[in-house]
């Protein structure tokens, strides 16, 4: 399993919500989202289903930022769902901003596309004990405005990620009151018990200069370690960034990259098809064409995420009861999904996670009906009409990309068929994140599932500790237990099976359906040199390493 798991990895690491998030943004119906602090936006649903898209490419949307010409020391790329600011723990991760972050800042470490570890702040973690780590600071590095990295920035960032619910994720099994800095370049580092994916997670952890440290300035003008400043940010705009003739890692080639927010996927193929980027993430329904014009490699990444329909199952919520849940997970028709918002790029998945996820096993998969015989209708309006649902209205909320939006009204026509109403609400990035924080906002929320740790034995307790669905008493106190016990097992097979535990509660309660994993699909400029066509928690792109020919 170890070597299966290897060879997994070289396909699927990312950044959390790095690259694996941007493939779940897509582009939005809204082209210009609010900022973070702006209040949510609401738009009307449709009440008909979306039409496939057509195989020609679309003509420009209105909006489109022009660019300056792409050259030898300079690189156009297209990201979206911009999140109103560059400080990593507002980043939401969709559309691909974290990706820019990873730019300027960096984490301690990470993991190359053979499952090979890359040392990056750090030169090596020694194990002490279980619980008891050394982390070898990397010397010679200084952060953009000169100061030089040591220690006890380390620690300052692990402990605001710590005090950030949104982020806390990451270091979750950090002890950092005991932990402590030995030295400028030592840092004692102890765990509150085995965390089996701590130490990757830490690759999602973008290390702050605490002496500098402003988190009103840092949404505008960040400071970080990485081979790049940013020099200009406008919001919903565009990012643009200069290389450090001083980074610790050596002078870029690429000297300029400008980063344009293109929210919309028409946007994204024109841009693409005039040559106004270099790289950008494909729209599934125009994967074909980009490939056609002969100027773009297209790489395609499975990455361990999945699109998943949450449910509220607080008590007196429509969907309370687990038949209720299940009536909505039978209407709901993946392949139509699949071949409607994804071309095709896209596969049904047998379990609440992602089959790419590198601690899954086929054992795990069809353990209940709603994955093994999915899309049932007859089954669906049955428990609709026992539940009581036939006749009510369903919330169902979006960030506002295409794709969710899309999905969305394809849902609202699934439930249609067995008498159940949806009202879709779709929101901005910037805002979605605290909306679907709330229970009470929802019946339906889409998102994703996804972790820089790609192990489900990680996912499937921690989404639970931010997005609870409403779910609680002694049976969740004890699924969160188990979660816990399954994450903090050291042996493999011992965690194997507490994983098959965990993944048949979590199927059976059914706080969440999954729909479908998902592809990244990205195309870079055949000039470019030096990219590396697998994911790396980083954001799947080290720019400092490019060449353009």
């Amino acid at each position: 399993m170890k070597k299966n798991a290897r060879k997994l990895l070289s396909l699927l690491l990312v950044g959390m919500l790095v690259v694996s998030l941007a493939a779940c943004g897509g582009g939005t119906a809204n082209t210009a989202p609010p900022a973070a602090s702006s209040p949510a936006v609401t738009t009307p649903a449709d009440t008909s289903p979306p039409a496939p898209a057509p195989s020609t490419a679309p003509s420009a949307a209105p909006g489109t930022p022009s660019a300056p010409a792409s050259s030898k020391d300079t690189l156009n790329v297209a990201v979206s769902l911009d999140s109103g600011t560059l400080d990593p723990m507002g980043i939401t991760g969709a559309g691909g901003f974290l990706g820019v972050a990873a730019t300027y800042m960096e984490p301690i470490l990470d993991t190359d596309q053979n499952g090979n570890r890359i040392w990056l702040l750090a030169t090596g973690i020694d194990r002490v004990t279980d619980t008891d780590y050394t982390v070898h600071i990397r010397q010679g590095v200084t952060f953009s405005n000169g100061n030089p990295l040591t220690a006890d920035d380390v620690l300052f960032t692990f402990k605001k990620y710590a005090s950030e619910p949104s982020r806390a994720l990451n270091v979750q099994s950090l002890d950092l009151d005991n932990s402590k800095v030995i030295d400028p370049y030592t840092l004692d580092l102890r765990y509150t018990q085995f965390n089996a994916a701590q130490q990757i997670m830490l690759s999602a952890v973008l290390i702050y200069d605490a002496e500098s440290y402003d988190a009103n300035a840092i949404s505008t003008h960040p400071v970080g370690t990485g081979a790049y400043v940013v020099t200009d940010y406008v919001v919903n705009s565009h990012v643009t960034l200069k290389a450090r003739d001083d980074y610790w890692g050596g002078a870029p080639a690429i000297k300029t990259i400008n980063f344009l927010v293109l929210n919309e996927s028409s946007q994204v193929t024109n841009a693409l098809e005039t040559g106004m980027v270099d790289i950008a993430n494909v729209p599934p329904a125009d994967v074909d064409y980009v490939q056609s014009l002969g100027s773009y490699n297209v790489a395609k990444f499975n990455m361990g995420s999945d699109i998943c329909a949450f449910y509220n199952m607080s008590d007196g919520a429509p969907l309370a009861s687990k038949d209720a849940r299940y009536a909505v997970s039978y209407a709901i028709d993946e392949q139509s999904i699949i071949d409607v918002v994804y071309n095709g790029y896209a596969a049904t998945t047998d379990w609440p996670g992602s089959k790419a996820l590198v601690d899954y096993e086929p054992r795990f998969g069809n353990q209940q009906d709603i994955y093994a015989n999915p899309h049932n209708v007859e089954k669906a309006k049955q428990l609709a009409e026992e539940t009581g649902l036939v006749g009510k209205t369903l919330t169902l909320i979006t960030n506002g990309s295409e794709d969710y939006a899309t999905i969305a009204q394809l849902i609202q026509n699934d439930l249609s068929t067995i008498g159940v109403n949806v009202d879709i609400r779709n929101y901005d990035q910037a805002s979605f994140y605290g909306i679907i924080s709330d229970v009470s906002n929802y019946d339906i929320a889409l998102y994703f599932t996804a972790s820089p740790s790609v192990m489900a034995a990680d996912i499937f307790a921690a989404y639970l500790m931010f997005f609870s669905c409403g779910w609680t008493g002694p049976d969740q106190e004890a699924y969160m237990a188990l979660g816990r016990q399954t994450v903090a097992t050291a042996d493999d097979k011992a965690r194997s099976d507490l994983l098959l535990q965990l993944s048949q509660t979590l199927a059976e309660v059914s706080p969440w359906y999954g729909i479908c994993d998902i592809l990244t699909i990205t195309a870079y400029s055949k000039d470019i040199q030096g990219l590396e066509e697998n994911a790396n928690v980083t954001g799947g792109i080290y720019y400092n390493k490019l060449t353009v020919a």
